[in-house]
């Protein structure tokens, strides 16, 4: 699409792939994005929160399912993107059975600290049914 005079319409001001990239508004985008589909996979089968405490730890979505289970997932734009120390706080918080970073990358991994390093999709496969 284009404006009357030419010009690209560039929401938020984004003109090309690369602007996106290092654009604030990629990882609130993409955060939104994964806990919809994060949250629709689940069937009703958990109930979704979001938890923050006092000390602003944080974490992006915590599910409860009906078997007892609680997975904390943390969600980043990038692969290369670390959980902050927070999540690990707000998981012992919360008594996560199950830790998750979903990413957008490509590839699946486990971190240093032995969390799992999802993209969506295999992230989605991993959640009960």
């Amino acid at each position: 699409m284009r404006y009357p005079d030419g010009q690209p319409i560039a929401p938020l001001g984004i003109g090309s792939v690369e602007h996106l990239r290092e654009h604030d508004a990629l990882g609130h985008s993409w955060e939104s994005f994964a806990v919809e589909a994060i949250v629709n996979s689940s069937n009703g089968n958990a109930t979704p929160a979001f938890y923050r405490d006092k000390e602003k730890t944080e974490i992006d979505l915590a599910l409860r399912f009906s078997s007892g289970a609680i997975y904390a997932i943390e969600i980043k734009a990038s692969s290369d993107a670390k959980a902050k120390k927070g999540f690990a706080i707000g998981c012992d918080a919360i008594g996560a059975t199950q830790r998750l970073v979903v990413h957008s990358g490509e590839t699946d991994f486990t971190s240093d600290e032995g969390v799992p390093r999802l993209k969506l999709v295999s992230a989605l496969k991993r959640l009960p049914q």
